[in-house]
């Protein structure tokens, strides 16, 4: 997929210097984990030693997630892509036949879940979910799916990972039920459970998120969120804070943050951010997160408890979200909102003097991507196992 550098190994020959191969696998690590992650699969192609010897689970220096872009939205038209990389501003431009009419469904951890319909009739439809990652060109084919139709789906680990659960979930409006359905890597056949009266939710969910064992799902017309525990097989509802008295006048994204657990609920209008809350899973309740908050306040505020999320990183798009600790090269992005939609860039929300908030510039390590990309539908991945 990417090219291979072997100009490193073939220098030290022809200068009759000592051979990197002599050098001990500790080492070897210690300069792999200081490289940005494409330079380190070049590092690692170098040799088949090097490619059995140097551990995977490094400490990348390019922490920060890609852009994905290709032609299409809901179904993928092309099978070119590129990828780009903010860390050294860099593109690359790919192509797998895999993905043309396939429909993305996430991306997380380096990878894509991916469907494509097989059938549909007036009593039964199928899909095929599969997962691939760019960075690797790895596919993991799952078993064909019979679902009448696919709202949301999402999955909650790595596909590498024994535990990684896939999560889909359709509603059925006219019918006034829905079906969840479940797969973990390792089974052989799907696992689907069906819910009568789901409360007029409407047909449309903006998205869903893992966190601590559940699948959320935002819900578009009604003012709860909805929550499906695969391993109790259960389903709940919780409440949106008080703002949220129309949902639907909001555009809401559910962020997850891997590395803490947290789930975030963000609301955006034309694009622009106003209100961030994090859901506590042991409370059950809403914490509005006053350093990222640029709406207004008001009588509803009032209810919900005020908190800060200092030194993380919001990543959003209409397909997927993330947040990350501002560590390293990125903490300097510390308390700053980030989209792939209509704008590469940038919200900093930071406390006034009278104790409201104003917004100024941040950096902007993403408007650097040619302008041939407003054309590409966009989504955030991240580089494989980055922590």
């Amino acid at each position: 997929m990417f090219l291979v550098d072997k100009s490193l190994h073939s220098y030290y020959h022809k200068n009759n210097m000592s051979d990197w191969s002599d050098l001990s696998i500790e080492i070897l690590n210690l300069i792999t984990e200081r490289l940005y992650y494409i330079d380190q699969i070049r590092f690692r192609m170098v040799c088949k030693s090097w490619r059995l010897n140097i551990y995977d689970d490094i400490k990348y220096a390019d922490k920060l997630p890609w852009i994905m872009g290709y032609s299409g939205k809901k179904k993928i038209h092309s099978s070119l892509f590129y990828l780009y990389e903010p860390s050294q501003k860099r593109r690359y431009l790919l192509k797998n036949k895999i993905l043309v009419g396939a429909e993305l469904r996430a991306s997380k951890f380096g990878w894509l879940l991916l469907s494509k319909k097989l059938t549909k009739s007036y009593t039964c439809s199928s899909s095929s979910f599969f997962f691939y990652s760019p960075f690797t060109g790895e596919i993991i084919q799952l078993p064909e799916l019979h679902m009448e139709d696919i709202n949301r789906a999402t999955f909650s680990t790595a596909p590498a990972s024994s535990n990684c659960v896939i999560f889909v979930i359709n509603l059925c409006y006219r019918a006034n039920k829905f079906c969840v359905s479940t797969f973990s890597l390792g089974d052989t056949t799907w696992s689907s459970h069906w819910f009568n009266d789901y409360h007029g939710h409407g047909p449309l969910i903006y998205n869903v998120a893992y966190a601590k064992g559940v699948f959320y799902c935002a819900f578009h017309a009604f003012d709860v969120m909805g929550a499906y525990n695969p391993a109790l097989r259960e389903w709940k509802l919780h409440p949106y804070p008080p703002v949220f008295k129309r949902p639907y006048q909001y555009h809401l994204s559910l962020i997850e943050s891997p590395d803490d657990g947290n789930l975030i609920l963000l609301s955006y209008n034309y694009n622009d951010p106003e209100w961030v809350f994090r859901f506590d899973q042991s409370q059950m309740k809403w914490f509005r997160i006053e350093n990222f908050m640029s709406g207004q306040s008001n009588a509803d505020h009032e209810q919900v408890e005020i908190e800060n999320l200092n030194n993380r990183i919001l990543f959003y798009s209409l397909d997927n979200g993330i947040s990350l600790p501002a560590e390293g090269e990125a903490s300097k992005l510390a308390n700053t909102i980030y989209s792939t939609s209509f704008r590469w860039y940038r919200w900093c929300t930071s406390r006034g003097g009278k104790g409201g908030t104003h917004q100024s510039p941040c950096p902007q390590i993403y408007d650097w991507v040619d302008e041939g990309a407003d054309r590409l539908w966009k989504v955030w991945i991240q580089p494989p196992q980055t922590r």
